[in-house]
């Protein structure tokens, strides 16, 4: 099920950060129900005119610590 995200998730999915509001994501039937249940994103309706629109994956990394003297 793909849904747009209403919500900014704080944490992890599967290892990965959940996207930002307004970015969509695919999910697994079950949870994209609970979370447009919820409120945390709604369905998107794919239409057969409108192209397919490719969402980025951005990875982050946590900058190293440095010694401060």
């Amino acid at each position: 099920m793909r849904v747009k995200m209403q919500l900014q998730i704080t944490g992890t999915r599967n290892g990965a950060y959940w996207p930002a509001s307004g970015v969509e994501v695919d999910l697994p039937d079950h949870e994209g129900a609970k979370m447009c249940a919820a409120g945390s994103a709604v369905p998107v309706v794919e239409t057969a005119t409108a192209p397919k629109v490719e969402t980025a994956t951005v990875e982050t990394t946590v900058p190293k610590r440095t010694r401060r003297s």
